[in-house]
């Protein structure tokens, strides 16, 4: 089962000088694009067994329900 979570991040332009301000993820939550154990199997796979980007893009995708 993958679970999906999306985080928004607002980011404001001052009118007066034009400086940019982009909020923060919250506590706990990686900048990565997923969690530590799918990346943990991806790096393993890769790696350990020579899969290719190509296939593990689509093995993740069988197993794991991922896009």
């Amino acid at each position: 089962m993958v679970l999906v979570v999306e985080h928004w991040l607002q980011r404001l332009r001052c009118r007066g000088c034009g400086a940019t301000a982009r909020a923060g993820l919250p506590a706990g939550v990686s900048a990565g694009a997923f969690g530590p154990r799918l990346e943990a199997v991806g790096a393993t796979l890769s790696a350990r067994s020579r899969v290719s980007r190509r296939d593990l893009v689509e093995l993740i995708g069988e197993l794991c329900g991922c896009q």
